[in-house]
């Protein structure tokens, strides 16, 4: 009896008839291609035991000054930072204001709840606010963070862990407020175009004043330094730290330890009293780390004059003319922390606190409106879709970037110099084709930037009157959203807004075949095109991108790989997997992803999924018997498999023309003993086979496995 052996030319087609790709394939899941040939992709491992909240629309990897490696990642709800040292995800979402609220609360005999009072709080529901110092009321004390459900312009609701036991009305003291940054949409509803908007949402050819597209983030560093980026929102800046202590000697004034008193200064009963007279410091020494944003905190009672705060002669605090709890942010100084009275001020301060923030800050100067954000070689950080220098407001086609390294004039990071002078690099350039700009990204020698429906390059120039020259690379070629770029071995690949793949490395724009394009763009979850993530996994020489498919949700669900380095053939693989972000290996040893379980991974890593079985099919596309007149009987089946682990399964599906039924023969496994399996006799003209497993671990790559045909003589 004749072996027909079986073809396996690289690629995928979903996008044909099976039978007209014969020799490739028709569909896979969890597959690649090497060296021609398909294998079983490696598992993925969970990196950290912890979590977090929210979907990952942003990832970023850096390390620090002495080479702890960090990745940030920004959700739809909050912000954090994996520190690879402790293989601990820790949370340092923005605090975007502070307060201190006096007899705020109220709590309800036998309810949980407690309202805050608080005028024009200008918060929104689900946003979280953090209490501190709050006087018990109701048999509990307000402490920690808390997820607010806002109820009118001035009062909002937070749930404590217990029951309050009395009713108690403007009550808690004088508690520390913390508020952070407001979270973000998790989908895309509308507006702004495709992948952006419903038909109908908003005025043809106008944008909605309203946020439509789900929260993305920008991520990069700036020396050791993370800059992360909401859509839509200011940039803000972490300084590596994930406990603070605290950096005042006796801030309770205890003694006057530590402290150094001039004239009308006096430390004793627990207070710093001054009196009229001098104008003098109150002044003790504090050890900073460079780079870094620190906390002031102290208890003011002013009963005439004025005071303020500095570090060496840096005021970091503005005049202060009455009794409060002052809290006060700054950057890293050089000198002593000094209180700094007029000749008229008398009054005490108390309980003094200066602690380097473990969350992020605001980055001083930066525009506080900008789509996306990127910190280019030549340490300038970049924003685009921003606040126009010159009119002052936003202009989705507008650049805007500042000084770099260390400002000339401030000695400050370049990072927080952001208006052009003679002797900065900061500087500003809107762009002609589109109508809003979507994504950045740094590419070989240049940065790229794409707009809705075109690619520009930007070259540095060493000239403070120019330092970017913009050139338009290609029209017709836009993104389909800000993380859909991705750069491997110097060239850029991203996907459209009509699910089209296109490159550039250098040049011109050039259109990558994909035989998976039609599949993905039928099924593309509609409005959700921000979400498409773009990666590379540079071990294998591949780019990928996650979507969102409407198969399965508004919520990515798949992934497709195009294989960078394939000779002869556009080698194209889709894949089933919950990712929503992804990055390369590098600093770490794996590649990093995040899931929508809150979780983050390690993928390339194993041969399971996360310790289960891992899931992987492959289907060869439909082949002729001989030449496809004759019907043939097929008997047995030889495996040829190198390296198996765990069992394959087999479908055998035989037609007796193209578009006839398929006839299925089922329950075949192949495992590393089996020499070759007798098949129940089946019978066609063309033939097809699907192969799957589900082990842990689980490992198959193919060779030449063969049938055992005889031909039935049978006919048209």
């Amino acid at each position: 009896m004749p072996f027909l052996r079986l073809p396996s030319l690289p690629g995928v087609f979903l996008d044909d008839t099976p039978l007209s790709q014969e020799g490739h394939f028709s569909d896979s899941n969890w597959v690649r291609f090497e060296r021609g040939r398909p294998q079983t992709k490696a598992g993925y491992e969970h990196a950290s035991e912890s979590s977090f909240s929210g979907i990952c629309r942003g990832m970023h990897a850096w390390s620090d000054n002495v080479g702890i490696k960090y990745a940030s990642i920004g959700t739809h709800l909050r912000h954090y930072a994996f520190y690879g040292g402790d293989s601990l995800i820790y949370e340092n979402t923005p605090v975007t204001s502070r307060a201190t609220l006096t007899n705020a609360l109220t709590t309800a005999s036998g309810r949980a709840t407690v309202t805050v009072t608080w005028a024009t709080h200008g918060l929104i529901d689900n946003q979280r606010v953090g209490f501190a110092n709050a006087s018990s009321l109701g048999g509990i004390t307000i402490d920690g963070d808390y997820s607010i459900d806002v109820t009118a312009t001035n009062t909002f609701l937070i749930v404590h862990s217990t029951i309050a036991a009395s009713t108690v009305a403007a009550g808690g003291g004088s508690p520390d407020v913390t508020v952070y940054l407001a979270p973000g949409e998790v989908d895309g509803a509308g507006s702004l175009g495709f992948g952006t908007g419903p038909y109908g949402s908003g005025g043809y050819g106008q944008q909605s004043d309203i946020d439509y597209f789900p929260r993305t983030w920008s991520e990069s560093n700036w020396g050791q330094n993370s800059l992360s980026m909401p859509r839509g929102g200011s940039i803000y800046e972490w300084s590596p730290l994930t406990a603070a202590t605290e950096l005042v000697t006796n801030g309770d004034m205890a003694t006057s330890t530590g402290w150094t008193s001039g004239t009308g200064w006096l430390i004793a009963g627990g207070v710093a009293t001054a009196s009229v007279g001098s104008a003098s410091d109150l002044t003790t020494t504090i050890t900073m780390t460079g780079g870094a944003y620190f906390l002031l905190s102290f208890d003011l009672v002013v009963s005439a004059g004025t005071l303020t705060a500095a570090i060496g002669s840096t005021n970091i605090l503005s005049v202060q003319t009455a009794s409060a709890r002052v809290q006060q942010t700054f950057f890293t100084g050089v000198g002593a922390l000094k209180f700094e009275k007029s000749t008229t001020f008398a009054g005490t301060v108390d309980n003094v606190s200066v602690k380097q923030l473990t969350t992020a800050q605001l980055l001083p100067n930066a525009p506080t409106t900008n789509t996306v954000m990127v910190v280019t070689p030549e340490k300038i950080a970049m924003v685009a879709g921003t606040i126009d220098s010159n009119s002052g407001s936003f202009n989705p086609m507008h650049l805007r970037w500042s000084d770099s390294d260390i400002s000339v004039a401030t000695g400050l990071p370049g990072s927080q110099q952001w208006t052009p002078a003679a002797d900065n690099q900061a500087g500003f350039y809107t762009l002609g084709v589109g109508s809003r700009i979507l994504a950045l990204k740094n590419g070989r020698g240049e940065v790229l930037c794409w707009t809705d429906s075109a690619l520009y390059a930007g070259r540095y120039i060493p000239d403070p009157n120019i330092v970017y020259s913009w050139t338009l690379i290609g029209t017709g070629c836009g993104v389909i959203g800000p993380n859909s770029p991705v750069m491997l071995n110097g060239v850029a690949y991203w996907m459209t807004p009509a699910g089209e793949f296109k490159a550039y490395a250098g040049g011109t724009v050039v259109d990558l075949d994909s035989t998976l394009s039609r599949d993905l763009g039928d099924n593309l979850a509609a409005v959700q095109g921000d979400k498409v993530y773009g990666f590379s996994t540079s071990e294998h020489q591949e780019v990928g991108w996650n979507y969102a498919d409407d198969r399965d949700g508004t919520e990515c669900s798949r992934f497709v790989d195009y294989k960078t380095n394939g000779q002869q053939f556009n080698i194209w693989t889709p894949n089933s997997i919950a990712r929503t972000a992804w990055l390369d290996a590098g600093l770490f040893p794996f590649p990093l992803a995040t899931g929508t379980d809150g979780r983050l991974y390690f993928m390339e890593k194993g041969a399971s999924a996360n310790g289960g079985a891992l899931v992987w099919s492959l289907r060869r596309a439909s082949f002729d018997l001989a030449d496809g007149t004759n019907l043939f009987q097929a008997n047995a089946y030889i495996p040829d498999f190198d390296d198996l682990q765990g069992n394959v399964s087999l479908d055998i599906g035989t037609y007796e023309y193209p578009g006839a039924p398929r006839v299925s023969n089922t329950g075949l496994t192949v495992s590393n003993t089996t020499e070759k399996l007798d098949l129940a006799p089946v019978t066609g003209r063309q033939m097809d086979i699907q192969y799957s497993g589900n082990t842990a671990p689980t490992f198959a790559r193919w060779g030449l496995d063969a049938l055992d045909v005889i031909d039935t003589g049978m006919g048209w």
